[in-house]
């Protein structure tokens, strides 16, 4: 019913011990308290908290700490009475729900994808009309994406084309056409999906029509208005906006209790993209690997026809290096069942081995990225088996640093832009995920492929927590030791990091959603559900709801956590390395095993 708990263990969690004067302690705070700490942006106060999905998952803290428990299995208070949320019936059951569904970028057409087949599919069995708009950020891979799921775009905006778009323009280009759309449309309710520009301006446009907003992915948090930039901002600011808060994770829930959000809006969910993940990872491991010549696939089901294009797809993503789609298509790799990681599976006969290494992330142009690559030179010397695989993003910030750097190393593999089927398969092959995006955290950490984050901070903890993922940031020498204890598997480190999980959901994000809309369908067309918070931080049912769901326990972790990543990044500045081209490292030294372990 849309309300379904993903963890049902109880977890015990660590928490640094506190002190009787903790400033943190928000919920022991009095209102005027709580609303004074918020109004001066204090928004450590606002809280994170740590998801774990499986018996056994501990969550170490640093020294110093208790031991807590955190019984997982309580959901979010007012969902968890399902059909006592309804109200009676007011005449409106018979009128269709107009469901406007917002596409602009590929990775909303990713997110969105499983949803929008679930809306249009089993929606109309509830009453639901669905209709997907493209923002035509990304109209050809979008497009391209939701063909997969066999639905089509229905409507579409115009927006000036510019793959280096300063976001005050493309916020204005977009304002104006949905605005428009909207007041001609008129949907009952509008879904948007994530951090994007232009899904915080379609929220925004459709709150000024006091259109109900629909958020997926929502109660995503770092609280630094600079990490993720300006993805933080933009997924605050549609919380503002939205009066139904789809949340992937019991920590993004209480994110947004902590806000002040009224709990019978917020549904837990999953996340979206473990949906299609999953969908597309059984087809693309289905069947053979790609082949020297295509299938014949005119008799096939649609299952084997779907397979046999990302075989297709598959040669001509990586033709440009016959040495590395052969190297792919011998590694065993990742099942889409099994949970043997070890890592023989990902090394081929010969003894090399594949890292899939991504960034785009606006706040690592520039010197960030310039660190990065030289960090990448430095490990493709030290590990010539290692071939690290790069598919580069088209904005020229990055290509345009990316390419004359790494360009002519032997075992760096800068390819275009791949299709998704493309990148699920390579991921499937790589011993390592060394990238700074957000779903690549989410994706590899269900596939049990460690993953190394490139940012200062994520709102992406779970699987930090869990220790599936480790945040590095950016500087050089942080890369290099992390990357090597890695590769070297040094005090167990990539054992200890590959372990299958579900900290992101069980791939039924999307009925969930679909059964939650059916759910709220007369409150949306009667108009009851408000936007934005219902009351102050730390106050009314949303603290109470808070407390139900034991929220606060993790509180002080999460913060300890932060504190960590902010003494990381000034001890890693005071420690940086010259830029590419100057003296650095040994690459003979970093080879070695005694100082792998060791090397700052």
């Amino acid at each position: 019913r849309g309300v379904s708990v993903i963890s049902q263990m109880p977890t015990r969690v660590r928490r640094p011990a506190r002190s009787p004067q903790s400033r943190f302690d928000w919920l022991s705070q009095s209102p005027a308290a709580v609303a004074a700490m918020a109004c001066a942006g204090c928004a450590a106060v606002l809280l994170f908290v740590a998801l774990a999905q499986a018996a056994g998952w501990t969550a170490g803290g640093p020294a110093g700490s208790e031991t807590v428990t955190i019984d997982w299995a309580v959901p979010v208070p007012a969902l968890s009475s399902g059909r006592d949320l309804l109200k009676t019936p007011t005449g409106v059951d018979n009128q269709p729900l107009r469901v406007l569904v917002v596409v602009g970028t590929r990775p909303e057409a990713i997110k969105m994808a499983p949803l929008v087949w679930a809306l249009k599919t089993q929606g109309p069995q509830h009453g639901i009309q669905a209709t997907v708009l493209s923002t035509k950020q990304h109209k050809d891979m979008v497009a391209q994406f939701l063909s997969l799921f066999e639905v089509n775009i229905d409507k579409e905006m115009d927006i000036p084309d510019s793959k280096s778009r300063e976001l005050a323009y493309l916020t204005a280009d977009v304002m104006k056409p949905a605005h428009e759309f909207l007041a001609d449309f008129k949907p009952h309710v509008v879904l948007v999906q994530g951090d994007t520009t232009s899904a915080m301006v379609l929220a925004m446009a459709a709150f000024y029509q006091h259109i109900p907003v629909g958020h997926v992915e929502a109660g995503l948090r770092t609280y630094d208005m600079e990490q993720p930039f300006p993805e933080e901002m933009n997924r605050q600011v549609i919380s503002r906006f939205a009066t139904l808060h789809f949340t992937p994770t019991k920590l993004s829930a209480c994110a947004l209790l902590a806000e002040g959000i009224p709990p019978e809006q917020v549904v837990l969910t999953g996340n979206t993209v473990i949906d299609t993940f999953k969908w597309t990872l059984s087809r693309v491991l289905s069947g053979a690997q790609p082949e020297a010549k295509p299938m014949s696939v005119s008799d096939k089901a649609r299952s084997d026809a779907f397979a046999s294009g990302v075989q297709a797809h598959l040669r001509d993503s990586f033709s440009a290096s016959s040495t590395l789609l052969e190297l792919l298509t011998s590694i065993k790799g990742a099942s889409a069942t099994d949970v043997d990681t070890a890592m023989p599976n990902f090394v081929h006969a010969d003894g090399r081995r594949v890292v899939l290494l991504t960034t785009h992330r606006r706040e690592n142009h520039g010197t960030p990225l310039r660190r990065i690559c030289a960090a990448v030179i430095k490990l493709a010397a030290a590990f010539p088996d290692v071939h690290f695989v790069y598919p580069v993003h088209p904005n020229p910030k990055v290509s345009e640093t990316v390419t004359p750097l790494l360009g002519d190393l032997a075992n760096v593999h800068l390819l275009p832009p791949l299709g998704y089927d493309a990148l699920v398969f390579l991921m499937s092959k790589s011993v390592l995920v060394l990238t700074d995006s957000g779903g690549l955290q989410e994706e590899a950490t269900f596939l049990a492929r460690p993953v190394l984050v490139m940012r200062k901070a994520t709102e992406r903890l779970e699987g930090v927590i869990a220790g599936a993922a480790e945040l590095v940031g950016t500087h050089e020498a942080d890369i290099i030791r992390e990357v090597t204890a890695v590769l070297n598997d040094t005090a167990g480190k990539y054992r200890s990091m590959a372990r299958r999980s579900l900290p992101y959901g069980d791939g039924q994000a999307s009925i969930r959603t679909l059964s939650s809309l059916a759910m709220l369908k007369s409150d949306i067309l009667d108009r009851t559900l408000r936007a934005g918070a219902a009351s102050a931080p730390g106050t009314g049912k949303p603290e109470a709801a808070a407390r139900q769901m034991n929220c606060h326990a993790a509180l002080e972790l999460t913060l300890q956590y932060a504190a960590a990543s902010e003494a990381a990044e000034h001890a890693a500045v005071a420690l940086d390395t010259p830029e590419p081209g100057t003296a650095g490292p040994d690459p003979a030294e970093m080879s070695s095993p005694r100082l792998r372990a060791s090397n700052p």
